[in-house]
């Protein structure tokens, strides 16, 4: 059996955070009003069956075009207030996106949740301008041959296929999961929400991240600034780059990949948020 040509359906996986960045150039900035920064990124996660321990394991990821970006304005009313007219103007801008309706909801509601969490902790929004990030990865599995045995332009130049969801179910991440590293993603930039425990990555991780020439222009997907050819650049352990510093900080709060989710190793135990700690 080829492995090489399979795929899976596209997976939809997002976090909503505060930003303060997006609104760097922004002139006449709405008071009482979020402003919202969208940006999908598509992506093909790259998984193989090692030949030495026969299990799956995470090889890279491809990035594919085009990445879609837009911005709304919502007044305060409308966005903490009236669910309707902010459902109706996200989803519309979702569409766009070409992001299905049946995840619109979700995404919808991870948006409203944290805009009221940063509304409880201002009180007062009669001037301000509220920058929140719905970032929104787009991405599917491709299943190939192992290429530390097998010649990498072989399979990466085959044509993909369809397949069926139901193959990938022995290796697909559950709903409950899926829902919990969601939920940690978003609460990662609210800083000292008092109703959470976030853990981070250990210090000797972070410190042995390597430091790297970026080959490619592109973007750092935490304060969505360019990272140009040549500039130095820090890679995680799954091979996404960032900022050294804006990943630092990130891995300060928490200890996952703000991209696929690749966890570093943790300095504390996490509490759930029920309040009952974890094992």
């Amino acid at each position: 059996m080829d492995l090489s040509s399979i795929v899976a359906p596209y997976r939809y996986h997002f976090h909503v955070f505060v930003n303060n960045a997006i609104l760097n150039g922004v002139e006449n900035r709405p008071a009482n009003a979020f402003f919202i920064h969208f940006t999908v990124r598509n992506t093909t996660n790259l998984h193989y069956i090692s030949r030495q321990t026969n299990m799956w394991a995470f090889h890279r990821n491809l990035n594919e075009d085009p990445h879609f970006t837009k911005n709304l304005i919502l007044s305060a009313n409308n966005m903490l207030c009236d669910l309707s007219t902010s459902f109706n103007e996200v989803a519309m801008v979702l569409a766009e996106a070409a992001i299905p309706a049946s995840e619109h909801a979700c995404i919808v509601e991870k948006l409203n949740s944290t805009a009221m969490a940063v509304a409880r902790r201002l009180g007062n929004l009669e001037d301000a301008t509220i920058p929140l990030v719905v970032y929104i990865s787009k991405s599917h599995f491709q299943i190939i041959e192992d290429p530390f045995q097998s010649n990498l332009e072989e399979y990466v130049n085959n044509q993909w296929a369809a397949a069926d969801r139901d193959r990938f179910e022995e290796f697909d991440y559950n709903e409950e999961e899926e829902n919990e590293i969601d939920d940690e993603l978003a609460r990662l930039a609210i800083d000292n929400e008092e109703d959470y425990n976030i853990s981070n990555a250990t210090e000797s991780s972070i410190a042995t991240l390597e430091k790297v020439k970026s080959t490619e222009k592109g973007e750092c997907a935490i304060c969505l600034e360019d990272m140009e050819v040549n500039e130095m650049v820090t890679r995680m352990p799954c091979d996404h780059k960032f900022h050294g510093d804006c990943i630092v900080q990130w891995l300060g709060k928490g200890h996952v990949c703000p991209l696929c989710r690749f966890e570093m190793p943790v300095a504390t135990t996490v509490a759930a948020m029920d309040g009952h700690p974890t094992a």
